[in-house]
């Protein structure tokens, strides 16, 4: 159902819009100007309650400290860093960054198919490549950092999902891996898989999407939820559905 046939306050919000001669921008439209046009937007808000009973979940941190490439380099800004945070995320959901204090913890639970690298934290610099010297002190933010890198992946989402190029929305096959995911009536996405698919995928605690950005993402077993909700870790989550066929 889409957001004009649930919502009768978007209706009329529309139909005023529309009245000023102002209309729909289309996904992947590219303008200069903005000004006559508007775009819907339907997101959900998660209570605790949501999480319970299900058998994974995405990582969603509520803090975002996106990252950056310079060449052949991927870091963060220490200005994106602060002291306290436990998780962060880059925008899209497909890099997961932690504290030294928070790696350890994880290590220490012998999460399957968790894997760690170090991340870089740079100085405002335009290119650390051109200037590695410019590496951030990380002592006051619980430094040094990590990426969570999982070691499995899973497969394709489900095709209840669709795959669509980014600049015309043109749809595209299920197995690509660098298109963006979209679901219907939602702007943003619950990864959907199906069950027959992932009986084939080694048990796990952490593991990657199939999709890598602007859609991937990293998938967690309720044993690691168990474990941040135990140890009263501020991660933050997404709900993953598994499609029974």
């Amino acid at each position: 159902m889409s957001i004009l046939e649930s919502d009768p306050r978007a209706r009329q919000i529309v139909e005023i819009l529309r009245a000023a001669g102002i209309v729909p921008r289309k996904f992947g439209e590219s303008r200069r100007d903005y000004s006559n046009f508007y775009s819907l937007s339907r997101y959900r808000e998660y209570e605790d309650s949501d999480f319970e009973g299900l058998e994974l979940l995405q990582v969603w941190p509520e803090t975002v400290a996106d990252s950056e490439y310079a060449g052949s380099t991927h870091y963060v800004r220490r200005a994106r860093l602060q002291k306290g945070v436990q998780f962060a995320r880059s925008l899209h959901g497909d890099i997961i960054m932690v504290p030294e204090r928070i790696r350890l913890a994880l290590q220490s639970a012998e999460f399957r198919g968790l894997d760690v690298a170090p991340l870089r934290v740079m100085k405002n610099t335009p290119n650390p490549d051109d200037d590695p010297t410019r590496e951030a002190d990380t002592s006051k933010i619980g430094g040094p950092w990590w990426t969570i890198e999982p070691l499995i992946t899973l497969p394709p989402v489900s095709p209840y999902l669709s795959k669509v190029r980014g600049k015309d929305g043109g749809p595209g096959p299920r197995d690509a891996k660098w298109l963006v995911i979209r679901e219907p009536g939602f702007d943003d996405v619950e990864f959907h898989f199906l069950r027959s698919e992932l009986r084939q995928v080694p048990e796990f605690d952490f593991a990657r999407t199939y999709e890598g950005w602007p859609s991937g993402g990293i998938v967690v077993s309720k044993r690691f939820y168990d474990f941040c909700k135990e140890h009263n870790l501020k991660c933050g989550f997404k709900p993953v559905r598994i499609d029974e066929e």
